[in-house]
Formats: structure tokens, sequence, C-alpha cells
């Protein structure tokens, strides 16, 4: 943004005036390059600056001609570029959003060890909402649903079954055989006159049956065990509630300690966050208060008559703002006249001139 600034004030310059004197004649008829014309012409042709002044004196390598204008609407330009520039730190500003995410996750935290808390204390009342007997519950429930499901098969039904049938079908060592018994079959389909196969599928059936059986087994130990660990800690149940009441008591009020800390900090670093964002403000306000801009250009002419040569030796803008007076040198000053041929003709405005179509590297920053 700061560069474009300089660049805009750095052209935007126009002349009314003329001057006999031999060496700014010379200046104002010598050519710009291109299809741009003299220098005079151009300068002339332009209208954003007000009171334009030539003037010339000597120096030890020829004669130094001086041409300041001042522009129009300068103080106004950086008002509206300060406004732009801080809604742009603005939007780089430190982010707060981490912070309050935590405060969010502690919030939840303790809503989850509220409900916990809660829990716990219905389970001391009724030892079979204690959670871990409902987890025991839970886990036998499984177990006696596989059950049920391996008695309700029918192995006969199984050898025919597709492969996402067999997908469906309760304990893994029974799904195992059925896809064995799938995989024959498909081999029986590719060379149906194969004897060992068809032997093999005449026993697939009963394969399938001790699968099952085998299953309903291990089913039965795992419900044994199930069923004792139900009895144990159903047992157990009260004295665990009365500890963990008080052990979540503990963690809740750890938690509700650090969301209060969680939440000063934060609004701490809220106030902090606004004081600095209004020092920047402030700073940013008063470092573009511009209260006028005249540009300089500088050439040296050596020699006189048709002899003359011409050379722009610098282009400068003198910025006022209170007491100080800042110049801001072109780092490429023979650009710059035909910079401003090719912008001013397109400008509808200020603003547009000033961030018109420019070589951001033309200015230096300011000091």
């Amino acid at each position: 943004m700061q560069k474009n600034i300089f660049i805009g004030i750095g052209l935007a310059v126009t002349l009314t005036a003329c001057s006999s004197d031999t060496a700014i004649d010379t200046v104002k008829n010598s050519s710009v390059g291109g299809n741009h014309g003299t220098v005079g012409e151009l300068l002339a042709s332009r209208s954003m600056c007000t009171n334009p002044r030539w003037s010339q004196s000597e120096n030890g390598a020829g004669i130094s001609v001086e041409y300041r204008c001042e522009l129009k609407g300068a103080s106004d330009y950086f008002a509206n570029a300060a406004e732009e520039r801080i809604a742009l730190f603005a939007g780089h500003a430190g982010d707060l959003s981490p912070t309050a995410r935590r405060i969010q996750r502690q919030e939840q935290e303790i809503a989850a060890l509220e409900e916990r808390l809660a829990g716990y204390r219905v389970a001391l009342e009724d030892p079979e909402q204690h959670p871990d007997v409902i987890g025991q519950r839970k886990q036998l429930q499984i177990l006696q649903d596989e059950r049920a499901a391996l008695e309700a098969l029918d192995a006969s039904a199984i050898t025919s079954m597709s492969e996402s049938e067999i997908d469906e079908l309760p304990h893994h060592n029974v799904r195992r055989q059925a896809a064995s018994h799938l995989s024959l079959r498909e081999r029986i389909a590719q060379d149906p006159d194969n004897r060992g196969l068809l032997d093999r599928e005449a026993r697939g059936e009963r394969a399938i049956r001790g699968a099952i059986q085998s299953a309903l087994r291990t089913n039965a130990n795992l419900l044994r065990q199930r069923e004792s660990q139900v009895e144990r800690v159903l047992a157990g149940a009260g004295d665990n509630a009365e500890q963990r009441i008080a052990a979540t008591t503990n963690q809740l009020e750890q938690a509700r300690q650090t969301l209060e800390r969680s939440k000063a900090q934060h609004q701490k670093s809220i106030e902090r966050h606004e004081e600095l964002s209004e020092q920047r403000r402030a700073s940013t306000r008063a470092n573009y208060a511009v209260n006028e801009a005249e540009e300089v250009l500088r050439w040296t002419v050596r020699g006189e008559g048709d002899d003359a040569r011409v050379s722009l030796q610098d282009a400068s803008v003198m910025l006022t703002r209170e007491d100080e007076v800042h110049d801001w040198t072109y780092s490429r000053p023979r650009l710059l006249l035909a910079h401003i041929g090719e912008a001013e003709r397109e400008a509808e405005s200020l603003d547009e001139f000033f961030t018109g179509r420019y070589d951001s590297n033309l200015l230096r920053r300011m000091p």
C-alpha cells in the first residue's frame, strides 16, 4: 500500500505556467520519448496539481532547472490510505480464537464431569445404574445376542450362501468356514468332474456344523466369565461409587478453577489487544496526517542552443506533516515522465491515479 501511495503522489504533477528563461525553455522543449511529446506539453496537459513553479540556478555541472507543483487532494488521499491500512492491520491482528476455543473445551469438560458425577450419585442409591455395571451388562447382552444368532443357524442353508450373506453371519469361525465352502463351489464350477473337490463339497455341511458348535462352546465360556464379572462389579458398585464421587468432585473443582483463570486471562488479552489496536490506529493516522504534498523535479542543462544537453537528475515528493518535511525520492527518475503520460489518460480520480499501473519499486520508502 505504502509504495503505491509514494508512486502516485510522485507522479501527480501539472504545469500551467511557463518561463522565458533559456534553460527552463530548453527543458520544456526537450523530448520525453515515445509518443509523449515534450516535457512542457506533457506537464501542461495535466490537472492534478496547482501553483506550478519553475526556477533555475547555476551549479558546477551546468544550469539546474527545478519544477515544483502542489498536489491536489493529498491530505484526503492520505487520510483514506490510513484507514485502509488500519483495516489491513485489523485483518492481521493477533488471533484470540485459540483461547476462546480452549475455554469452550474446558466448559465442555466441566459439563461432562457434572454429568458423570450425577451418574455416580444415582449409582450410590441403585448399583444397577453404576456406569461399570451398565457397561458389563451391555457386553453380556452382546454375547447373549450372538448365542441366539448361532443357535438359529442352518448349516445346510449356509452351504449355498453368497459372499455378502456370509459377511452377515455371527462369529468369525463360522464366517471363515462358510467362505472356504464358497471358494470350493467356485472351483467346482470351473472343474465339475474333479472327484476330490466333489468329495470335499459333500463334507462341507458337516464342517460348517462343526464350526457352529465350536462357536457356541466359545460363546458359552465367555458368557460365564461375563456373568461372573457383572456380579463382582455389582457387589462393589456402592463403594466404587463413593470413591468416584469424591474423585470426580475434586476433578470438577479443579476444572472450574482452571476455567475461571482462563476466562480472566482471556479478558486481559482482549483488553490488551484493544489497547494495542488503538495505539496502532492512532500512530497510523498520525503518520499519514499529511498537510500538503509538493512534487519536485530537477534537470541539469549543459551547453547552450543546439548543443544543449538535458538530463533529469532526480524527482521527489516533499510531504509536509505538522512541522516535519519528508523528501521521498524516486529511485528511477528517468522513467517518471513516461509513467505520468501513460497513467494520466486513464485516471478518472486522484485515487485511481495514485493506485494505477506503476512499478512499486519506483520509490524508496519514507525514512
